[in-house]
């Protein structure tokens, strides 16, 4: 048939694997939350250990 409207269960189906979509989607931008984390701390850090380095060689 091909003019046929989706059954309720075609439907519930289809919404199903896109909320499985969804749920990925969003676990892979947490990944990337947390990845934006820890590169936001290390720059953090090597700043620090720059200017560390600057006074021990403005000492030196």
């Amino acid at each position: 048939m091909a003019g046929a409207q989706p059954t309720l269960q075609d439907v519930m189906s289809a919404l199903g694997v896109i909320s499985g979509r969804l749920t990925a989607v969003e676990q892979k931008l947490q990944c990337l939350d947390n990845m934006d984390q820890r590169m936001a701390k290390m720059e953090k850090d090597i700043k620090t250990l720059w200017l560390d380095l600057d006074e021990r060689v403005k000492k030196g």
